[in-house]
């Protein structure tokens, strides 16, 4: 679907199927978003590498069109903004959990 240091300028919504992430060694499960830290990093580029492992169904949200939810429905962005510190708080417990052994 995307590789990682590609231009982030979209974020997707699984509707079915699973989305393999190489360099986080995990699966993304239909109903789930991916894709949202690219858009809000400065650097505007995809964090990992997204591989179809079955069949896909995706639905495509452009930042613009993102940017425009966030500020008209304030749950919206206050729900991407905690599933952003969800992934970034679980990252960090897996890497130092490896970096403490």
């Amino acid at each position: 679907l995307f590789k990682k240091g590609e231009k982030a300028d979209a974020m997707y919504y699984i509707a079915t199927g699973q989305l393999y992430l190489k360099e986080l060694d995990t699966l993304v499960d239909a109903g789930e978003i991916i894709g949202e830290i690219g858009i809000f990093s400065p650097f505007k580029q995809r964090t990992a590498t997204g591989i179809c492992k079955t069949p896909l169904t995706v639905y495509e949200m452009s930042e613009e069109k993102m940017i425009q939810l966030y500020y008209q429905n304030p749950r919206f962005g206050f729900s991407i903004i905690k599933l952003i510190i969800k992934r970034f708080i679980i990252t960090y417990t897996q890497k130092k959990e490896y970096n403490d052994d």
